[in-house]
């Protein structure tokens, strides 16, 4: 009994996608990768813009209410205010040594 061995038949290896077509699709994942990392990053930055815009809407808010308060309060001090000397008076004392 002789033991045959298969016949091996060498076929060059062929890939589904030709080399010059790998190096395109490489390119169009990397950057569509790249443009959606872009536009995620454009929407957290339109977020922080109206958390910012709604901050400062709300001071601006404030600071006029807070500027109302104290005027209508100046007024009523010059306006309420009787028998206020400007001038300051002291007592004093006449000593002799």
């Amino acid at each position: 009994m002789s033991i045959t061995r298969p016949t091996v038949v060498k076929t060059p290896k062929m890939s589904s996608l030709p080399k010059a077509s790998v190096n395109q699709y490489l390119d169009l994942y990397v950057l569509t990768r790249k443009r959606t990392k872009l536009e995620l990053e454009m929407q957290a930055l339109l977020k922080r813009k109206k958390s910012i815009d709604d901050e400062l809407l709300d001071l601006e808010n404030e600071i006029r209410k807070i500027g109302r308060t104290i005027y209508l309060d100046d007024g009523k001090k010059k306006k309420g205010a009787p028998g206020k000397e400007t001038k300051d008076t002291y007592k004093t004392i006449v000593m002799e040594y």
